[in-house]
């Protein structure tokens, strides 16, 4: 037993390390899975095509693509879903949280998708551009640094 601050007494937690990349698991059955990473490992496989994965839950993902099923659904639109993540991605659009910003062209964004678009469009390319040739002249505000990053904010469980 280990003391705790509170004087409170605890068991030590049990750690587990991966032999081949030294990262920690506080379970054993997370080693295990990570373990498959170095091995390439893929037990879980498809009765249907015989394509394998790595992770039982990768398999019953797969499975959705042979019987079309859409567990997760907009409350807002009835629009479905394969993957709960396709979901949560697409309430962005009915909460109006736009996440993904160009601190550049002053624009934000919904996807990460939409924002890599807008980083390749030329509106973004000419805006950057201008930024170069305004630093170089020493027009551009002095807050301005090159090289010009765009800060992306995101948010957990995406």
């Amino acid at each position: 037993m280990v003391k705790h601050v509170d004087g409170m007494t605890t068991k030590p937690i049990p750690i587990h390390q991966c032999g081949m990349c030294d990262r920690l698991f506080l379970k054993k059955a997370y080693l295990k899975k990570h373990h498959r990473t170095h091995t390439g490992e893929k037990p879980f496989q498809c009765d249907v095509c015989n394509r394998s994965f790595a992770q039982a839950s990768d398999l019953t993902k797969h499975m959705r693509t042979h019987t079309g099923e859409k567990p997760y659904s907009c409350d807002v639109c009835d629009l479905s879903f394969s993957e709960i993540s396709n979901l949560k991605r697409h309430l962005r659009i009915h909460s109006k949280v736009r996440p993904y910003f160009c601190t550049l062209c002053n624009v934000d964004f919904t996807q990460t998708s939409h924002y890599s678009a807008h980083v390749q469009s030329m509106k973004h390319k000419r805006a950057v551009k201008e930024a170069e040739e305004q630093n170089q002249h020493g027009t551009g505000s002095d807050d301005l640094q090159l090289p010009l990053n765009v800060f992306v904010t995101t948010f957990e469980n995406e």
